[in-house]
């Protein structure tokens, strides 16, 4: 008989453990749904109903931890996945989230460990993203100043991930920075053959002309992402730059106007045009400008104003 009631109880308490555990998850489901559609106040609500029924449940922390950073709450929400791990130190996405949030934090050491486990535990299952495992990663190297080890990742992801045209575009702007203009402009032309309209790879491909001195070619590229994208400002100025170095100044103030009406806050898109003012022999409306960008704080405007226009 006592037996008998033992058994009862052990697997009333089963039943009833379990009952908790299924409920919770439907919450947690409800939460993911909710997120998915971007509504994160009920998304709080159904993960927070998932942890009052059950306590240890990781994955709900780390939802929280995850709607948190939607927010830029970051410390906020490295406290929620700090809690997940704790409950489950093998939780991947856990680690990972984290560390984009140390990323966003500029804790770029931190950043690097969370995403050390998160690969080292990945290893396991490639199924899980990896590409972008090893790009967060380059990309908090990078913020460190370790160009080499940014490049070795970024490899890796476009291993896994070859026909992602941002992953190039990333190694890119890396390797310029590791001084290796040539390959920058080879991941920039394949960012390009991958993706024909990325402005932003257009107008990088065309500033590494400019400073190789290959003038025509950066034009090409700086009116291409102007194409692309009318409303961006800087690939105009950057015409201007390059027509100026050809010498053909009426050009290039043509391009400094529509720079400076869609962004009158740049103090060196005044200067820039003040200089090719300058060189036709346009000194009054040279200084104009250089006192417009003076106004603006820009440097060397101000010394300009002192130079040639007093």
């Amino acid at each position: 008989m006592r037996v008998f009631l033992f058994l009862l109880v052990f697997f009333s308490f089963a039943a009833t453990e379990k009952f908790y555990a299924q409920t919770a998850e439907i919450h947690f489901e409800k939460g993911k749904e909710s997120y998915e559609r971007e509504d994160y106040v009920n998304a709080l609500i159904e993960y927070n109903k998932a942890i009052e029924i059950n306590p240890n449940y990781s994955r709900a922390y780390c939802g929280i931890g995850i709607i948190k950073a939607k927010k830029e709450q970051y410390k906020e929400a490295i406290v929620d996945y700090n809690k997940a791990i704790e409950l489950n130190s093998k939780y991947i996405n856990a680690y990972f989230n984290r560390g984009i949030a140390n990323k966003f934090l500029k804790n770029y050491k931190e950043a690097i460990n969370d995403l050390n486990k998160a690969i080292q535990l990945n290893n396991d299952d490639l199924t899980n993203f990896p590409d972008m495992y090893y790009s967060e990663r380059a990309s908090a190297k990078a913020e460190f100043n370790d160009y080499g080890g940014a490049i070795t990742d970024y490899n890796k992801a476009i291993g896994f991930s070859n026909k992602d045209a941002d992953l190039y575009y990333s190694r890119a702007i890396v390797k310029y920075n590791a001084s290796d203009a040539t390959g920058s402009i080879a991941d920039y032309d394949k960012a390009i053959e991958l993706n024909p309209d990325f402005t932003n790879a257009y107008y990088n491909r065309g500033l590494i002309k400019y400073n190789n001195l290959d003038y025509k070619g950066a034009i090409s590229d700086f009116s291409k992402a102007s194409e692309l994208r009318p409303d961006f400002s800087r690939p105009y100025s950057a015409k201007g730059d390059a027509l100026s170095k050809l010498e053909k100044y009426d050009d290039a103030i043509v391009y400094y106007d529509i720079a400076i009406k869609q962004s009158p806050d740049r103090a060196e898109f005044y200067h820039n045009r003040g200089l090719s003012k300058l060189k036709l022999n346009k000194k009054e409306e040279a200084c104009s400008d250089f006192q417009k960008g003076k106004k603006l704080g820009g440097k060397s405007s101000s010394e300009a104003v002192k130079a040639i226009c007093n």
